[in-house]
């Protein structure tokens, strides 16, 4: 499954699952720009430009895949149960979770447009969800995490004003 795939290739792939005629709310997996050395996850994100169209026609369209350095460690039903076994897994250290799709939505915020893959937390009454695990440093966290006892996380009971970039009380 990771071999190098060649442009050929991957017009070929392209044909499997062509782009829409109709207007694009994204880019089409066979035009996926590539992350350059150095950037955040390059490495993974280029393994999934790699595959993506493979596992597209493996019928994984909508699943999630995480992804490590070069390799994809498993497919999930869902972005938690991939970022909850990629937390188990690597804790401190980055990993990427990414939705398999046709297109991946153009960025809101980019003038030129790329693929931009999301955080997403919920929103309740109280405001935004982020979950955090507070008081803990690194080397107990990972300690906890080898032993697979990580502490619940903890939601802090504040509002997180996104439009001003303040915590209110």
């Amino acid at each position: 499954m990771h071999k190098e795939i060649t442009q050929e290739s991957r017009r070929e792939l392209a044909q499997v699952v062509p782009p829409r005629a109709v207007e694009r709310s994204g880019v089409h997996f066979s035009e996926l720009p590539e992350a350059k050395a150095g950037e955040p996850l390059w490495q993974e994100w280029n393994t999934y430009r790699r595959e993506v169209g493979s596992l597209l026609a493996n019928g994984h369209e909508a699943r999630f895949a995480l992804l490590k350095d070069e390799k994809i460690l498993g497919l999930f039903d869902t972005w938690e149960a991939a970022r909850n076994h990629g937390l188990r897994r690597f804790l401190l250290e980055p990993f990427l979770v990414q939705q398999i799709r046709v297109e991946e939505p153009y960025s809101p915020n980019s003038r030129r447009q790329h693929p931009m893959s999301q955080l997403t937390f919920p929103v309740t009454p109280a405001g935004l969800e982020a979950p955090a695990s507070i008081g803990l440093d690194g080397k107990t966290l990972a300690a906890l995490s080898a032993a697979e006892c990580l502490p619940s996380a903890v939601s802090p009971k504040r509002f997180f004003d996104s439009s001003r970039a303040a915590v209110l009380d």
